[in-house]
């Protein structure tokens, strides 16, 4: 704890609840950009072409119903 850095061990997996509205894109958006995150799951009520567009190009979205 000394050193003032955070260790994660593993991969971490999150889950988004309203992932496309405004907060929740932004919330993606960052989350994406995190080494030690496994994947980002989006819930959210929208059609399902609203979610490809949170690709970040480095993680492939995936859906599911």
């Amino acid at each position: 704890m000394g050193t003032g850095s955070l260790q994660h061990p593993t991969a971490w997996v999150y889950l988004v609840t309203g992932g496309c509205g405004f907060v929740g894109e932004r919330s993606v958006e960052l989350l994406s950009q995190q080494d030690y995150i496994k994947e980002i799951r989006v819930f959210d009520s929208v059609a399902r072409e609203e979610v490809e567009k949170l690709s970040t190009g480095k993680k492939r979205p995936s859906t599911s119903i």
